[in-house]
């Protein structure tokens, strides 16, 4: 598995639409995430970090609220996402 890709999507295709990607580098102990639209391998995001396993969950819950944010506005923002 190369990259994890979290959608608000109801359907399974995504082509040009929002996401978060994961991308996982055991080797240097980082985590990439970017907020993107397409494919990571083809294209680049519109924002992306690069961070330390130990500050990864902080920053994807970031991606996901802005990914929230932009596609499920006004819906309010479930409490697991909600900041602390």
């Amino acid at each position: 598995m190369h990259h994890i890709i979290l959608s608000t999507l109801d359907h399974h295709r995504l082509a040009s639409e929002p996401r978060v990607t994961l991308e996982f580098h055991p080797s240097e102990q980082e985590v990439r995430i970017a907020y993107c639209r397409a494919n990571l391998y083809f294209h680049e995001p519109l924002s992306e970090e690069r961070v330390p396993v130990s500050s990864a969950v902080a920053c994807v819950l970031e991606y996901l609220r802005r990914l929230w944010a932009e596609t499920k506005a006004p819906a309010p923002i479930p409490k697991e996402l909600s900041a602390t």
